[in-house]
């Protein structure tokens, strides 16, 4: 498991770059999103990934937020549905 920041993030094709704590910038896409929306993603966001070599590159699949960030509580705490 790879750790990094999210720096930088293009809501309107749902894609977005990772940097990694080597000062890797990977890229990701949302469909590569577990447990989490795009929506609730920030730039600054920590994030826990793997790490897969792509066509054009590094790309980060199986991304979560990490347990040190801000968000990481928000998406697993029970919501009430009516």
């Amino acid at each position: 498991m790879e750790h990094g920041t999210v720096v930088k993030l293009e809501k309107g094709s749902g894609y977005g770059f990772i940097k990694t704590e080597d000062q890797r910038e990977v890229f990701f896409h949302q469909r590569w999103l577990r447990y989490i929306r795009f929506r609730d993603i920030k730039v600054g966001s920590k994030m826990v990934f793997d790490i897969q070599k792509g066509h054009r590159g590094f790309k980060a699949l199986n991304i979560r937020f990490a347990p040190d960030d801000e968000n990481f509580l928000k998406n697993f705490t029970p919501r009430n549905r009516k």
